[in-house]
């Protein structure tokens, strides 16, 4: 385990300003995990970032244009059942329809977003299919490393690696994606599938199976979208039993 104290000791030593710009807190940051984990830094050169949406990654690429952008997609169906139903489960506070528009909106912009860099020199890689040795090998060619079976498990500090966050039920002792916790075909009613199919649709460039969008289904996606989803009777109970 990293020594929190020393950690907070090392950055502070190495920076004495009173403020510090996001660009400079971040290469910092990693300075500092490199001086105490005793590495060289000028012998690592790879500097990653996670981002949860379109918004941080532009962000990011505005602080650091040479990036090289690596983005992981998923059937959107997969991603929306996924967090109606851990979100669902693990949020404390009531769940109301905002929060159900929230999802569904960033996931349809994610896709629109991610549309712009398709045709660039952008890495995809299908969560669905991520834990293939053909995609592992081809991301380390992208990151510019030594294939290694050992990189079939995922691994944080040489251990077994589980975020333990709340929306985990157990974790996977390979680190890959579950299929079997993920089949939105069972999941949504049959007008829900159809109205899906037409807002995520664009997602069909990626590889995910959608039918084509035709008259028929803009018109009767224009009379299903009357019809609330039957997640959002949850708020609709809510409301109904609220009491002031």
């Amino acid at each position: 385990d990293l020594n929190i104290n020393e950690f907070k000791k090392i950055f502070k030593n190495n920076f004495s300003r009173e403020n510090i710009s996001i660009k400079e807190f971040f290469l910092l940051v990693n300075y500092s995990y490199h001086l105490l984990t005793f590495q060289n830094i000028n012998e690592n050169s790879l500097l990653i970032y996670h981002s949860h949406s379109f918004g941080e990654t532009e962000h990011f690429l505005r602080l650091f244009p040479e990036s090289s952008l690596l983005i992981t997609i998923r059937d959107p169906r997969d991603n929306l059942k996924s967090s109606l139903i851990n979100t669902s489960k693990f949020k404390s506070s009531p769940i109301l329809n905002d929060f159900f528009f929230r999802k569904i909106t960033r996931i349809h912009n994610d896709a629109l977003f991610f549309k712009n860099y398709f045709k660039q020199k952008k890495h995809f890689i299908k969560l669905e299919t991520a834990n293939s040795i053909y995609n592992k090998r081809k991301l380390c060619r992208f990151l510019n490393i030594k294939f290694d079976k050992k990189i079939m498990i995922a691994t944080y500090g040489k251990n077994s690696f589980y975020s333990g966050d709340i929306y985990s039920d157990k974790s996977q002792p390979s680190g890959e994606y579950s299929l079997k916790r993920n089949q939105w075909l069972n999941y949504f009613f049959c007008y829900e599938k159809i109205m899906l199919n037409y807002l995520f649709n664009h997602f069909s460039r990626f590889g995910y199976r959608f039918y084509k969008i035709n008259l028929f289904n803009k018109i009767l996606f224009s009379f299903l979208s009357f019809l609330p989803f039957a997640f959002e009777f949850m708020s609709f109970r809510y409301i109904k039993n609220f009491k002031i």
